[in-house]
């Protein structure tokens, strides 16, 4: 390795002069003489700039190289923690998201559950567009395979939504705390329920309920709320 730095020069050489003499008899003469000088000189830039090879010693080598690999690997590693907190970001995101095979099962959709793509489009992947509105919907788009798959799902979606059903994440929710066939519920049933859970804190069901025995068609409550699990 070659560094480029500044350095200090000390080099000596001799200066020729030309003299002119009369003497007294009027005779002129010249003659030639020279001046030794020793002089130090500041060339102010890099080594292959002055032209003259420049000696470094194992250790300036050994500091410029670190140098260069500290940069680097403080560089590479701000890059790998950018990476890290998108992916952290990614994994929270999809962690809020409802497995399209759990969601098939709670509202026992068996056309869902034994799709088998018809058509040529359908067994591509699903586009742009079908991802966004099953991401917003709260469906994991990764596990949907095809999109065709992604059509029927979105269709049986829309069609809950016009029949006022049950949403995946409002499923998700009550299931977690033991409610069964969440899937047949209404949306403000699970909605109520939802918030009844809330304003207790999240802690479990609300007192007085068996979430195995419950049933909202029986014992729904007129309670209203706003909670984001809720929709």
């Amino acid at each position: 390795m070659h560094l480029d730095h500044d350095h200090i020069g000390a080099h000596s050489h001799e200066e020729a002069h030309t003299h002119e003499h009369t003497h007294a008899d009027g005779t002129t003469h010249t003659h030639e003489h020279a001046h030794p000088h020793d002089h130090t000189h500041d060339c102010g830039h890099s080594c292959e700039s002055c032209g003259t090879p420049c000696e470094h010693t194992p250790m300036e080598e050994l500091t410029a190289l670190m140098k260069y690999m500290v940069g680097h690997n403080a560089a590479h590693a701000k890059e790998l923690a950018e990476l890290a907190k998108k992916l952290e970001e990614q994994r929270r995101k999809k962690h809020r998201l409802v497995d399209p095979l759990q969601y098939e099962m709670s509202i026992q959709a068996e056309d869902l559950s034994g799709y088998v793509p018809s058509f040529g489009w359908e067994v591509g992947p699903p586009s742009d567009k079908q991802v966004q509105t099953l991401e917003k919907l709260g469906i994991n788009p990764d596990e949907v395979q095809c999109a065709g798959k992604a059509a029927l799902l979105l269709d049986k979606l829309e069609k809950r939504r016009i029949e006022g059903l049950t949403t995946p994440r409002q499923i998700r929710c009550l299931e977690r705390y033991g409610f069964r066939h969440v899937g047949q519920w209404s949306f403000e049933a699970a909605k109520q329920m939802i918030d009844r859970i809330a304003a207790a804190g999240w802690r479990g069901a609300p007192r007085g309920v068996d979430p195995r025995t419950y049933d909202w068609r029986t014992n729904g409550t007129a309670e209203s709320g706003g909670s984001a699990e809720s929709r």
